[in-house]
């Protein structure tokens, strides 16, 4: 076995719960919108991809250039759940695109509508950027205001 090999594997048994946890909630996702789309729940089928009317290839590069962002910056050792929310979002909403050929969205937010996975990608995008602006010692200050001693 190579040195890149055994390392590679070691990552995998070292993370399989984080990988596992990515697999399970990328297929509830999906599978909410399943239901949603086969249900007479309302709901939108959405053939554009953030607006904009794009081919599958260039969908498949976004999210390989979005997911290995996540890897070569090191935000999945640095700040797992936010680069988890990312990562199961974008990888369901492609799953559901390139099985389908649209997003199954149902949630209306203003005057779009949006799905599960959009809101997990929207929620770990503002949380990594809290988590990276702010320190730890500012965020405690930020939501556990200390009382001066008198």
């Amino acid at each position: 076995m190579t040195a890149a090999f055994q390392k590679t594997a070691d990552v995998i048994k070292k993370n399989y719960p984080y990988y596992f946890l990515v697999l399970i909630l990328t297929g509830l996702s999906i599978g909410i919108n399943l239901f949603i789309d086969s249900s007479s729940l309302f709901h939108v089928r959405n053939i554009y991809t953030f607006g904009l009317q794009i081919s599958t290839y260039s969908l498949a590069a976004v999210v390989i250039f979005v997911l290995s962002g996540l890897y070569i910056t090191n935000c999945y050792q640095n700040y797992l759940y936010p680069s988890t929310l990312i990562t199961i979002g974008v990888l369901s909403n492609f799953i559901e695109k390139l099985s389908f050929g649209a997003v199954v969205d149902y949630i209306q937010f203003f005057n779009s509508y949006i799905n599960l996975a959009d809101v997990m990608i929207w929620t770990g995008l503002f949380w990594l950027n809290f988590v990276i602006w702010f320190s730890p010692a500012q965020i405690k200050n930020i939501f556990y205001k200390q009382k001066a001693i008198t």
